[in-house]
């Protein structure tokens, strides 16, 4: 059952207080919060207890555990809260509560706190959680905020500038709507950003919001089904791959150079792009390195990126090509372990140094498709490289990528290598062939107008027949004259038999009064008969019918197909139906 009680503190002995006894208890009298009160000395009489001026509730919750809750300073409102909250945990117990009504009251301000300490529990960089937090703070929890935009002035030179935007201004994770998110990322667009920025803009947001599904503090997600631009509609910075005369001229300009770019000298950075052409490796990757991320002694030269600062959370043994691991030997020798390689800050500003040595080198920034190199744009040479020179998986391995699509977005293709794998492809205008060769593929060769099959003199031709037709020809073989190269030719391929097909309820019905299909049962019952009248002559030790006498040698008539078959005892009823059928309408 639910009480209510006062809570008690210690608080030191006031050194003005009046000490008192009641009752064989010391007691201390003195002022507090503008009034006198008396309270009980400690045990050892160098402090008091003091009551709180508000009263708590103590209930048992659904699980069966005691809670205690601040109530108010009058003892029956209090009361009244701790009757209200042991019902509450009755309904909770049997499922009558929302589970979410807790975390729905609290400020959203409260939840992004959290969201940010779990984000530092998973040891995420520093910078990728001020940007993924303050994101989702300004579009959703702010009314108005600010964004960096870049725009011409009047000399045509980019300049950036401050933009106020409007938020979702959300006060509670209840008032997240998907309306709310759109008109907010709407307002981003009109302000003159990215659709590739308002995309990161709605990840952060789907991350928060998921993050609170998953802690149980919302239901579902809101704005799940939302989705970003095209991207390729809006591409502000599209980048390029160097090709191998570019990078040549880059890398002889920068190992001669004399200037020095925040701490880095030539050959630094020389080593730097030799490793990043190379390697593939990001700019921070780069520079976190030592001399001990290095096995160039290994059966496999290789460079090891820890797991804290690859991209992808995992530690990375990247393979060397040869000619880099000589240029690494050589920039390697007598520098001293455990340091940094390459320090300083130039990682933050990496494009800007190697656009100063691109122009050094006499290499555009920006071509005239409007592409761009800077740093990164190694990584996707590298890529490039490495895409049209191994197979698919094996440059997705490469690449660090979780899946080929994110490989072919770094793959950059010119028009000469479309070209070439467009030369390998088969003609679709073969030669044209012969006229015999013509008739041979379409099966129109030796055909009269009709559509019926010639033979030699013009004559209709019939189809063969039998078996023994083959064996007849064979055995004329002797006898027949050397045939010429047009002959041979017209031999190579055999004949095509054509015949003049009726309608198909003629063909189905036929000349028989009683037409029978291959499928009627009746055919199947003929052939049972069939095979047992087989099996009973084998046991009387009859002979079989004999075979349709073949046909008289020396003739240039093929036999009477009709009479064969109506000759043939053991042949099927439905077969002897459909050959009589094909013979009948070959004739007409």
């Amino acid at each position: 059952m639910a009480t209510v009680r006062k809570s008690a503190y210690t608080k030191p002995l006031p050194p003005d207080a009046e000490i008192v006894e009641k009752k064989k208890r010391k007691y201390a009298r003195f002022k507090h919060n503008n009034r006198t009160i008396t309270a009980p000395l400690t045990r050892n009489g160098k402090g008091v207890r003091i009551q709180t001026d508000e009263w708590y509730a103590r209930y048992k919750d659904e699980n069966g555990n005691w809670k205690e809750k601040k109530g108010y300073t009058d003892k029956d409102a209090t009361l009244t809260l701790a009757i209200k909250l042991e019902r509450q945990a009755a309904r909770a117990k049997e499922g009558l509560v929302d589970p979410f009504e807790e975390h729905h009251r609290k400020p959203i301000g409260h939840h992004l706190k959290d969201f940010r300490t779990s984000l530092e529990a998973k040891e995420f960089a520093p910078k990728h959680i001020g940007q993924v937090v303050g994101k989702a703070t300004n579009m959703l929890a702010t009314d108005t905020f600010t964004v960096p935009v870049r725009e011409p002035d009047k000399e045509g030179v980019l300049r950036t500038k401050s933009k106020t935007v409007d938020g979702c201004g959300c006060k509670r994770i209840t008032e997240i709507d998907a309306f709310r998110v759109e008109s907010a990322l709407r307002g981003l667009r009109e302000a003159g950003l990215s659709i590739q920025t308002c995309k990161h803009y709605l990840a952060a947001c789907k991350q928060f919001v998921n993050w609170l599904t998953l802690h149980r503090r919302l239901s579902h997600s809101p704005i799940q089904h939302l989705e970003p631009g095209n991207v390729d509609l809006d591409r502000r910075r599209e980048r390029r791959a160097l090709v191998v005369e570019e990078i040549e001229r880059l890398l002889k300009t920068t190992a001669s150079s004399a200037a020095t770019y925040r701490g880095l000298a030539g050959k630094d950075r020389h080593a730097i792009y030799c490793l990043a052409l190379g390697s593939g490796l990001r700019a921070a990757e780069i520079a976190s390195l030592k001399p001990e991320s290095f096995a160039l002694d290994a059966d496999t030269p290789h460079v090891i990126v820890e797991a804290g600062t690859s991209k992808r959370r995992q530690r990375d043994e990247q393979a060397l090509p040869p000619d880099v691991v000589a240029v690494l030997r050589k920039y390697l020798a007598g520098t001293r372990a455990g340091k940094l390689l390459w320090p300083g800050s130039w990682r933050c500003r990496a494009a800007e140094m190697l656009r100063i040595d691109l122009e050094a080198a006499g290499i555009p920034y920006v071509n005239e498709a409007g592409e761009v190199v800077d740093f990164h744009g190694h990584r996707h040479t590298y890529i490039t490289v490495a895409a049209k020179t191994v197979p698919t998986r094996m440059a997705q391995e490469l690449a660090r990528h979780s899946t080929p699509l994110l490989t072919q977005r770094y793959t950059h293709l010119e028009l000469h290598d479309t070209g070439a794998a467009a030369a390998q492809l088969p003609p679709l205008m073969p030669k044209r062939q012969p006229e015999v060769q013509q008739k041979r593929a379409t099966g129109t060769e030796g055909k009269s107008e009709g559509g019926s099959p010639k033979n030699c003199s013009g004559a209709p031709q019939r189809p063969p027949t039998a078996p023994q037709e083959s064996g007849q020809a064979v055995q004329n073989g002797a006898n027949e004259k050397p045939k010429t190269t047009t002959e041979e030719e017209e031999e190579e391929s055999p004949q095509v038999l054509t015949l003049q097909r009726k309608p198909l309820t003629e063909r189905r019905m036929g000349r028989d009064s009683n037409p029978r299909t291959p499928y009627d049962v009746s055919s199947f019952q003929d052939n049972r008969t069939d095979r047992t009248n087989q099996k009973t002559r084998n046991v009387l030790g009859q002979s079989p019918p004999a075979a349709p006498p073949p046909a008289p040698q020396g003739s240039n008539q093929d036999p009477d197909l009709e009479r064969i078959v109506r000759r043939w005892d053991s042949l099927p009823d439905h077969i002897r139906q459909a050959v009589l059928a094909l013979v009948n309408s070959a004739g007409e």
